[in-house]
């Protein structure tokens, strides 16, 4: 089968998980038999070039774009964008603005990949979204793609993390953006978008 990894988010913290990712992520589906590339969309931050190099030879494609305020892919109308932010309590617990960017980078890195697709005459059946700072602490279970449904995803369950006096993670019990599996749904059902970029 052939297997994404869609990788996006912040790389500060890449190198402490990176043997995880790649003997509890990537080895598995390789020892499995199975097809897998990797696609990337990164902002440009100190990091990022030492994240991609890190994870080579399995990029298909890498992204990276400079951040500001008035990024045109986050923000096309700027006024709208600060009345949102006001609108929703732009504060210390109420992050707005850093949903938009990490939302759009999905988005990004989605659009790629089916660019990607489209180009090459390819189609994966599974794709799997991952945040470079991300790691799993056990190895995949390769067989657990087989009871993904179409209407099914795979992800785990959020824990938060006391790292250098800072808690990290969205909240204890919580869903997040870190690490989640679906399948390719419309490569199963002939959908018409199948066929489009």
């Amino acid at each position: 089968m052939n297997i994404a990894i869609l990788m996006s988010g912040r790389v500060e913290r890449f190198n402490t998980v990176l043997d995880l990712n790649k003997n509890n992520l990537i080895q598995p589906m390789l020892n499995s038999g199975h097809n897998v590339d990797m696609f990337g969309s990164f902002w440009d931050e100190h990091d990022t070039e030492s994240c991609i190099h890190a994870f080579q030879p399995h990029w298909k494609v890498t992204d990276i774009e400079t951040l500001t305020p008035f990024t045109g892919g986050v923000v096309n109308n700027f006024n709208e964008h600060q009345e949102r932010i006001k609108k929703y309590q732009h504060n210390d617990d109420s992050k707005v603005s850093n949903t938009l960017y990490w939302l759009y980078k999905l988005n990004r890195l989605y659009k790629i990949v089916k660019q990607y697709e489209y180009m090459n005459n390819v189609k994966y059946d599974y794709y799997i979204r991952i945040r470079p700072d991300v790691g799993l602490r056990h190895p995949f279970r390769v067989d657990d793609l087989n009871l993904l449904t179409d209407d099914t995803i795979i992800t785990h369950v959020d824990h938060v993390v006391r790292w250098g006096g800072k808690l990290y993670g969205c909240g204890e019990g919580w869903v997040d953006d870190n690490f989640c599996v679906g399948k390719n749904v419309w490569r199963f059902k002939g959908n018409l978008l199948d066929r489009m970029p």
